[in-house]
């Protein structure tokens, strides 16, 4: 995806066209927003090894919470899916293309790509790397089944919070409505 020129964002002291279009209103630098520009990125981090982490979670993600509480990623998914972000079932294709990208746009540029999994661990982070292994074990804390349940608790405090909005309008109404009921 092409960075247009009109935007910008200081990112390590360089002007980077294009961030907001990658991150929304968001500044955030994640696989759901700067990963989507992470091929016109390469060339303002020279430097910066290229490791896009792959993530189940959003082929796990059931459809019928997407609308719900996802309100975040609508854009990438709306990219990954060809503009349709409630349909899931394209996101697979979406990521292959999406990864396929990354790679064209590396290999173009002579940079390397290691497309992380977390369940494999600190070994082939740091040898793409060239770190040694560090002696304490590697932080699992960005899992698909813990990242998951978390899901399921933002699924229910939005919920909640549009529970809460349907009150603060519905409260009046049947205030005026008992009102007119009892004393007519």
């Amino acid at each position: 995806m092409p960075i247009p020129t009109r935007t910008l964002f200081l990112l390590r002291n360089r002007l980077i066209p294009g961030w907001r279009l990658c991150s929304g209103r968001f500044m955030q630098s994640e696989v759901g927003s700067a990963g989507l520009c992470l091929s016109s990125l390469i060339e303002y981090l020279p430097i910066a090894p290229l490791v896009p982490s792959i993530l189940d979670l959003f082929l796990k993600v059931s459809k019928s919470y997407i609308g719900l509480y996802i309100p975040l990623p609508r854009f990438p998914l709306s990219v990954w899916t060809g503009g349709n972000w409630q349909d899931t079932s394209r996101l697979p294709t979406g990521f292959e293309a999406h990864y396929d990208q990354v790679h064209a746009a590396a290999r173009a540029r002579g940079r390397k790509v290691l497309e992380f999994k977390v369940q494999d661990g600190w070994d082939p982070l740091c040898q793409f790397l060239g770190k040694e292994v560090p002696s304490e074990p590697f932080p699992h804390v960005n899992e698909v089944d813990v990242i998951a349940r978390f899901h399921v608790i933002i699924f229910w405090a939005r919920l909640v919070g549009l529970a809460k909005k349907g009150l603060i309008w519905a409260s009046p109404v049947v205030a005026v409505g008992a009102a007119w009921w009892y004393f007519d």
